[in-house]
């Protein structure tokens, strides 16, 4: 399994739906049913992945984050839609009652990430678009390409919010969790 830069080996147990984090690492994940799987970190912080269908989106086994709740109750959600041939987020809600919206270039790169509280706003999280009433807390963002060292190809994006403040991340679920640190969301 995959997320971001990072990968973890599970082994199959005798259920052949249960599998075993890492050595020593407490986590378990496991297959619910033919397209979900449920991660469950030692800290008893839960993830589900769900394998979004293959027409219209990208080919071979994909999974997707749809939602995590942390031991506290807090939960996470995330809305997808298909664009260019792949998934992409278009919110990131939690059961605080905030959302993060987000807003692609006609490129489809990634344009803005827009925070809102969902009590004073009009926005389902699973609409492909809103027109929000108010100013709220807003990321603008801009995609870099780079050659590292090894001759591979690095995607990072750099987050500026409204002061000027910058910040640099990789990866899906770590541009989604940067993304709300800056905006200093409560979540």
């Amino acid at each position: 399994a995959s997320s971001g830069q990072a990968s973890f080996s599970y082994t199959v147990q005798d259920d052949g739906a249960t599998y075993l984090g890492p050595f020593g690492s407490g986590s378990t994940l496991v297959k619910t049913d033919a397209e979900t799987y449920v991660y469950t970190a030692s800290d008893g912080t839960t993830a589900t992945y769900k394998q979004k269908p293959a027409s219209g989106g990208p080919s071979g086994t994909v999974y997707y984050a749809t939602v995590a709740t942390l031991p506290s109750g807090l939960k996470y959600t995330w809305h997808y839609e298909v664009a260019y041939g792949a998934y992409r987020r278009i919110s990131l809600s939690n059961s605080l009652g905030y959302q993060l919206r987000f807003k692609y270039q006609t490129s489809g790169n990634l344009d803005s990430v827009t925070a809102f509280n969902m009590a004073n706003e009009n926005c389902a999280p699973s609409a492909a678009t809103c027109t929000l009433a108010s100013t709220w807390p807003k990321l603008t963002f801009a995609l870099s390409v780079s050659t590292n060292g090894q001759g591979q190809t690095v995607h990072s994006s750099t987050y500026t919010d409204a002061l000027g403040n910058a910040s640099c991340a990789e990866g899906m679920f770590w541009e989604s969790i940067n993304a709300a640190g800056v905006l200093q969301l409560p979540m």
